[in-house]
């Protein structure tokens, strides 16, 4: 799936971009536990990232995890695409074998604004904070409050929250360096446990994100 890793920044003028995304889900006796890790690029000193989480979220759910999963679960299930030339024929066959190894600051709380913040924590350099929104305008007017603007994913958001059912993690995070190298910079990868009972991917964020 495209990238769907909603990046927001303070400054109007400032960019924080991911063009890249990993996501593990894992079915456990809790629930399910997501973990991402994403790659991003731009000059922002801070920005929020709005993640879509299906089921419940509580304290100490959100947390940093081990980057070394990602590594070694993409050696295992890669596919190299190989090209062999028959000899006899002068055609060419191709197929998949072998794996390719060489693959490589907190929001405030507003319940005026309708709004409520069910979890909230630090995971490693992240502050987060677990939302639960009455409606679009609300979690819209909250953002906007904390000076983060949803722009056209406010409609997608508004899906998730019209169906029900799911947490909003609110991350904020302030890099070291603005500025990132050439070919993006990743986040530390972070893990969210809920209780859903069903594997899910926020795959709608990516049509307006």
């Amino acid at each position: 799936a495209l990238p769907c890793a909603y990046l927001l920044t303070t400054d109007q003028g400032s960019l924080a971009v991911s063009d890249a995304q990993e996501v593990i889900l894992e079915s456990n006796e809790s629930g399910v536990k997501s973990s991402y890790r994403i790659q991003y690029e731009g000059d922002a000193e801070s920005f929020g990232w709005l993640v879509v989480v299906r089921g419940t979220v509580g304290e100490g759910d959100v947390t940093e995890t081990e980057e070394s999963i990602f590594d070694t679960l993409r050696e295992k299930s890669q596919p190299r695409l190989i090209t062999t030339e028959i000899q006899s024929g002068g055609s060419s066959a191709f197929g998949c074998s072998g794996m390719d190894s060489k693959s490589a600051g907190e929001f405030s709380s507003s319940e005026e604004l309708g709004v409520e913040i069910t979890a909230q924590g630090f995971a490693g350099p992240f502050a987060y904070q677990v939302l639960s929104a009455e409606s679009t305008d609300a979690l819209s007017t909250w953002l906007d409050s904390e000076g983060f603007e949803l722009g056209d994913t406010e409609e997608t958001v508004g899906e998730y929250i019209s169906e029900g059912g799911y947490s909003f993690v609110a991350v904020t995070l302030t890099p070291d360096e603005a500025e990132t190298p050439q070919e993006g910079r990743s986040l530390p990868a972070l893990s969210i446990q809920s209780d859903a009972t069903e594997l899910h991917f926020p795959a709608r964020m990516a049509t307006s994100s």
